[in-house]
Formats: C-alpha cells, sequence, structure tokens
C-alpha cells in the first residue's frame, strides 16, 4: 500500500515552489496539475512493489484539539503573518480534493475528528493484523509505504513493513535513532510548532509567548532509560501523559482507528471512466497522456 500524506505533500511541494515570493498568485489550475501529475509519478515509481494508493485527508476538525486546545492555536496567526493567500490555498486543495474523491480510482481517506497522521498510522496498525489474515503462506504484512515529510512518521517505521519516501527531498527517510528515544524525546521535549510544549512547561505556555523551562540531556537521558516512570512530580507525570497523547500515533483513540478503518474498508470503488473527460474539460494534455499511468 502507498499512503500519500495529502495536505502535508501539496502544501511542502507548493512552498518548495515558489519559495519566498508571496506575491505569486495561487493559479489552482497549475496547483491541479502539481497534484494530479504528483500522484501519478508516485505511482508509477511505487506501484509495481507497494500496490495500492490510498489519500490521507485532515479533517476541518480533529481529537486532539478537543483534548487540548492549545494545540496547533498558533497556525492560523502564523499564516496570516506569512503573506500567502491561505484561504485560497485551502480552497483549492479542497476542491482539487472532492476532484480525486469523485473522479479518481483511489480511496480518499477522510473521518471527522481525525487528522491524516490518524489515518495513517490507523492503516499502518490495520495492516499488520489484516494482511497476515489473507493468506497463510504470508508470514509479515504486505510492503507499505508512506509519502510524507513528516518526521512524526519515524515511530511507525519501527514495523519491518514500513517505509517513508519525502517527496520534497525525493529520498527515503529513515530514523536516525532509535525508535525509543525519538518518541521519547518527542514526549518529552513536546512539539512547538503543534503548540505542545514540554512536559516541565504548562500548557499555555507557547499560546502566550512564554519561555519554556529547559530540558537538559540528563534529563532527556534518564527519561530514555525509565520512560514514564522518570517523571519526579505529579506535575511532570501529568504532562508527560498530555504529550504522549498528542504525540504517540498509538494513542489514537480506538473509536477513531475503528471509524478510519471502517471508511477505508467500505469504500465505494471506482474505475478511471471518468478520467479523460476530466483531463479534458481541464485542458490537461499532458495527463491525457499518460492516462494508463493512473
Amino acid at each position: 500500500m502507498i499512503i500519500i500524506d495529502y495536505s502535508q505533500t501539496i502544501i511542502s511541494n507548493l512552498m518548495a515552489e515558489i519559495g519566498n515570493r508571496t506575491d505569486v498568485d495561487i493559479d489552482v489550475n497549475l496547483l491541479r496539475h502539481m497534484v494530479i501529475n504528483t500522484i501519478r509519478s508516485h505511482k508509477v515509481k511505487f506501484g509495481k512493489e507497494y500496490g495500492e494508493l490510498v489519500i490521507a485527508c485532515d479533517s476541518r476538525k480533529y481529537w486532539r484539539k478537543e483534548y487540548f486546545p492549545y494545540y496547533k492555536a498558533n497556525r492560523k496567526k502564523s499564516r496570516e503573518d506569512s503573506g500567502f493567500n491561505w484561504p485560497l490555498i485551502f480552497d483549492s486543495i479542497n476542491l482539487i480534493k472532492e476532484e480525486l474523491r469523485t473522479v479518481f480510482p483511489y480511496k480518499v481517506i477522510e473521518y471527522e475528528g481525525a487528522e491524516a497522521d490518524d489515518v495513517i498510522a490507523s492503516l499502518v496498525y490495520w495492516s499488520l493484523e489484516n494482511d497476515l489474515r489473507e493468506g497463510t503462506l504470508i508470514d509479515e504484512p504486505k510492503p507499505l509505504l508512506i509519502i510524507s515529510g513528516d518526521h512524526d512518521f519515524n515511530q511507525l517505521q519501527k514495523y519491518k513493513h514500513v517505509k517513508q519516501f519525502s517527496p520534497t527531498l525525493k529520498k527515503f527517510i529513515k530514523p536516525e535513532n532509535s525508535i525509543h528515544q525519538i518518541l521519547m524525546e518527542h514526549i518529552v521535549k513536546g512539539d512547538k510548532g503543534d503548540g505542545v510544549p514540554n512536559i516541565l512547561t504548562a500548557d499555555d505556555a507557547i499560546v502566550n509567548g512564554e519561555r519554556q523551562k529547559s530540558v537538559t540531556s540528563k534529563r532527556l537521558e534518564e527519561f530514555f532509560e525509565n520512560g514514564f516512570l522518570a517523571c519526579k512530580t505529579e506535575e511532570e507525570r501529568r504532562n508527560y501523559q498530555r504529550n504522549a497523547t498528542l504525540v504517540d500515533l498509538s494513542m489514537i483513540p480506538k473509536l477513531i482507528q475503528d471509524e478510519i478503518i471502517n471508511t477505508f474498508t467500505n469504500y465505494p470503488a471506482r474505475d478511471r471512466s471518468q478520467l479523460l473527460n476530466y483531463f479534458m474539460a481541464n485542458r490537461m494534455k499532458q495527463m491525457i497522456e499518460h492516462i494508463e499511468e493512473f
């Protein structure tokens, strides 16, 4: 299975294309061509080895925000300050997502309350059991490839059948340290970009622009060795649990995982019969020439 992290892949490619030029007009036709061609290239490059292509999408709401109100709270302001026309970018991305859902022969998986990370992780966990049930001769799950530059997926590479390819770096990403250390460091240090403070710091510190308490290398080593047991105070234990819930993909609520898999397994079958008309309507001559590659 090939799973494309839709928004992350498209936005990272778009930013690589336009750089810091905020004066560049976002043309939905050019963005559409970029999205479709990116999907085609991944299908051509990896389809033979990894098989079915799935597109994982973010919903407009997500459970982590309900659990932790400050989750990604600064994203909106950062985008407003960037100078880019984000409303137009997101409108274009959502429009193309609906076109992919209705025209293309791929499963476009989105579930209210879940992020693309949840979709991808849930499919990885599902593959561990489902692939082994399909035939008695299979002694390990089928190969699974995550298309994303997001290092949060390092933790999923603890499973031997999972690999990750960065579309911007154009290479496979491998964890630089042990999966245990990577995850533990993420929990202890938090994730400033997502508004998650380190375990020594209050919930609202990042949102309020407050300086976080420093996590020393000695303390980090203690967590590498002892995990949760390295917490010394009730506040640390509470904040450790907060961060683990937010960054450890094994903590995705079971109900969310089940609904994602239900959406995936019951997804209506689609063929390529509408592709030609779609490409013609959108003046995508190059795609018509490669229609068999979808």
